[in-house]
């Protein structure tokens, strides 16, 4: 609560801190606070609390919150997606822990009335290749670490010694070593993703176009971000996303 106690006059903040407290979050907050915090450094907290509760109600809930217009959020810098549309919330990490080279995975988080998913899913990649590729390791349960093997048959991973690439540095960055953990190593130039009725392309370049090679299901869609039908979508400019939708055909 202290950012929006101290930007009060912020109908947006004030908004989410105010829903925060709607949703019983902020207590949650501070009971995992007690934990590790000395209780003298939250006395501050007390007041923020009261400055929050005494404000006018702010007409700007959090943008996934229910009657929220639909909307697409993209990130190209760091290969992330946001998407409400409707009853349907997407949450979409294309760069998800590739910090060896490109492994194309991403990890979706799908939340609707009727289910919550996490999912693990195959991306089409593009590469601005350092030359050097790594192998993936035989790990089935750990995107970091062998993790926790479960008891019974031996199993390993389908993909274990697939060459992956990895992608050139910055030329202004001297690390990380290619071959070792660190970041830019496992970015891609561009991502496609198709995760049910939703097709998802990115160009994270700054300079490149990206051909892009709509899915048949799909080309009676129209893109989520820019409102296009997909026939015209032939190619994605850079530092751009498109989001498409399969079941908006005929609309």
């Amino acid at each position: 609560m202290d950012v929006p106690a101290m930007l009060s006059d912020d109908p947006v903040i004030v908004g989410a801190a105010q829903q925060s407290l709607a949703d019983n979050q902020y207590f949650s907050y501070i009971a995992s606070r007690l934990k590790d915090s000395d209780t003298l450094g939250m006395m501050r907290n007390i007041d923020q609390y009261a400055k929050v509760k005494s404000l006018p109600p702010s007409e700007h809930p959090l943008p996934m919150s229910d009657g929220q217009p639909d909307f697409v959020f993209a990130d190209e810098e760091d290969a992330i997606v946001a998407v409400k549309d409707g009853d349907t919330r997407l949450f979409v990490n294309l760069y998800f822990r590739a910090e060896h080279a490109v492994d194309g995975v991403a990890r979706v988080y799908e939340q609707t009335p009727t289910i919550t998913r996490i999912a693990t899913v195959r991306t089409q990649t593009t590469v601005n290749s350092s030359g050097k590729t790594d192998k993936r390791p035989d790990w089935i349960d750990g995107s970091r670490s062998k993790g926790l093997p479960p008891p019974g048959q031996d199993i390993h991973q389908a993909w274990a010694g697939e060459e992956m690439p990895i992608s050139a540095r910055p030329a202004d960055a001297p690390e990380p070593t290619y071959g070792e953990w660190g970041p830019f190593l496992g970015k891609a130039e561009s991502y496609q993703l198709q995760y049910g009725d939703y097709f998802i392309a990115m160009n994270c370049s700054d300079d490149k176009p990206l051909d892009v090679r709509v899915p048949s299901q799909f080309t009676h869609g129209r893109d989520l971000v820019g409102g296009k039908p997909a026939a015209e979508l032939k190619s994605l400019p850079p530092l751009s996303t498109i989001v498409l939708y399969a079941a908006s055909a005929g609309n």
